[in-house]
């Protein structure tokens, strides 16, 4: 019978210890065994397979599989069992029957080998996850750094940009030396050299209120009938033509009176001007009508102040002034002759109205030219209307468009630049 170090231990502390019998088990047997515990427990078939001296982790899985029993209170057998290695004899504990005690064991083991094993996965896991969301917080901080600095980046080329522009705008030259050579101006009147209001709320105005009774003053008057006929054969072209809304215009003799006749005519001016017709015989007739209103001094013109004070720094610059506007050449007159700046056709050379062509045709400002025998580069045209301007830009015209109070807004420039005075002209 061998007394394990158990069994001594128990006799030195008074534990009755119950009798075990110990069985000589040969290497081969005590191998089966352990290779029986490998398939039960993982943490079995990490023992050595090579006879000799146990390994530290060995003696301490013994020591807890010992532990174990010792804390269930079941005796345990053991043997005493020699290494032909070293020679040396070491006390193995050796269960009788192994599968019951081996479930024990490993009930009793793995447990915590696996507990431990899982909190180590488990922080492993967690230090991984930690790892990554610095890694992600990182390039998103990075992402961050680089936004902010293209929009600092952005920030500082617009500020540069700005400056550079303000500082542009302080050193820019005036706009009569940015211009290339000028020898000929050329402007426009509605919104132009004069307020859009005075030719929609005085003039034509003045035209409906008193055309009926104007013919019935003039209708013998030879100049009066002239305008008459311009009229008659207008509405006859509009009627073959089949132009909607057109009237027929009566003449006096062909089973029509001297009243029907004119009321003819007064239907058919007051609907070209409801549809803002802008045709000779109608402008004509306008005019004639305008020229006795100004004459009595029933309406007079009006002139922007810019204007009259660019006329006469052009006149004596040496440069040639002349109009063209859809107006009559004779209500154009009227108009600078009988102004509230007074009588400014000393300062005109020349005047064109629609008879050239129409003032959004390339080739009305091709003619003007020709007429004035200007080089069309050498020619400043002025006018409110941008389709205008775009005409005579076509035709090699130097040109500005011109902003005035109660001038409807121009959002279509292009590289035609725009004046709200004359005054920045007065040094050409």
């Amino acid at each position: 019978m061998v007394t394990t170090r158990r069994q001594s231990r128990n006799a030195e502390e008074g534990i009755e210890d119950i009798p075990v019998k110990v069985k000589k088990q040969t290497p081969k047997k005590r191998k089966s065994v352990l290779n029986d515990t490998e398939d039960s427990s993982a943490t079995l078939a990490d023992q050595p397979k090579k006879r000799g001296r146990k390994s530290n982790a060995e003696r301490q899985l013994l020591k807890d599989q010992e532990s174990v029993l010792e804390n269930s209170g079941e005796p345990m057998e053991t043997e005493k069992e020699e290494f032909a290695t070293d020679n040396q004899v070491v006390d193995t504990p050796v269960v009788e029957d192994v599968s019951d005690s081996n479930v024990k064991i490993i009930e009793n083991v793995v447990p915590e080998v696996t507990e431990v094993s899982g909190q180590e996965i488990s922080d492993s896991v967690d230090s991984t996850l930690v790892v990554e969301e610095v890694i992600s917080d990182t390039k998103e901080s990075s992402t961050e750094k680089e936004v902010l600095a293209n929009n600092l980046s952005t920030s500082a080329v617009t500020l540069v940009e700005e400056v550079v522009s303000a500082t542009t705008d302080d050193v820019k030259q005036p706009l009569s030396t940015r211009l290339g050579p000028v020898a000929t101006v050329v402007v426009d009147i509605e919104g132009t050299t004069t307020p859009i209001s005075f030719v929609h709320d005085v003039l034509f105005p003045y035209v409906l209120a008193n055309v009926e009774q104007f013919l019935v003053d003039n209708w013998e008057v030879v100049e009066c009938q002239e305008h008459v006929k311009s009229l008659y054969e207008l509405s006859v072209k509009d009627l073959e033509e089949k132009l909607e809304g057109a009237v027929e215009i009566l003449q006096v003799g062909n089973a029509a009176t001297k009243e029907s006749a004119i009321e003819s005519v007064v239907k058919s001016v007051k609907w070209q001007m409801s549809v803002d017709r802008k045709v000779g015989p109608l402008k004509a007739l306008q005019g004639y009508m305008w020229k006795t209103a100004y004459e009595n001094k029933t309406i007079k013109g009006v002139v922007y102040d810019d204007v009259v004070e660019a006329f006469k720094a052009w006149k004596s610059n040496g440069k040639s002034v002349y109009i063209y506007s859809s107006g009559s050449v004779g209500a154009q007159k009227l108009l600078f002759e009988h102004s509230d700046q007074g009588n400014l056709l000393e300062y005109i050379d020349g005047h064109f109205d629609t008879a050239i062509g129409p003032k959004v045709a390339q080739s009305s400002y091709e003619a003007i030219a020709k007429e004035i025998g200007a080089d069309s580069k050498s020619i400043l045209f002025l006018s409110d209307a941008i389709k205008e301007c775009q005409a005579a830009t076509a035709a090699g015209f130097q040109t500005l468009n011109v902003k005035r109070p109660g001038n409807a807004e121009v959002t279509d420039l292009g590289d035609i630049e725009q004046i709200e005075t004359f005054s920045d002209l007065c040094n050409l």
